[in-house]
């Protein structure tokens, strides 16, 4: 038998009918958060433009980091930049990438130094 039930009326709430052990209660939220994450992902990847070229401070400021850390994560080569004359752009999905933790450092073992 089911240690919860939806209740009936479509207000999202869930009823416990039983105790739930530790390992249990964990993989319920575990579940739960996993969805919402899933959703959230969906969601954000349907409205936004993958492929838009921001700028440092509007990277900065949709992504809640400084302005010094889109500087640092540059030097690193964990997100390369678009030049397109004058000014320096960061591509979305690349920024995602990077403060998502699902980084690819295009310039790991190469030595990078001018001269």
């Amino acid at each position: 038998m089911s240690k919860f039930l939806d209740n009936q009326n479509n207000t999202g709430k869930v009823h416990f009918i039983s105790e739930m052990t530790k390992a249990e209660l964990i993989d319920f939220f575990a579940g739960v958060v996993k969805e919402a994450m899933e959703q959230r992902e969906l969601n954000m990847s349907s409205t936004l433009d993958q492929n838009e070229l921001l700028t440092r401070e509007e990277a900065a400021q949709e992504f809640k980091v400084s302005v010094a850390t889109i500087d640092n994560y540059k030097r690193y080569g964990y997100i390369i930049p678009r030049r397109l004359g004058g000014t320096v752009r960061y591509k979305r999905s690349d920024l995602q990438a990077a403060f998502s933790g699902n980084i690819i450092n295009p310039y790991k073992g190469v030595d990078r130094r001018k001269g």
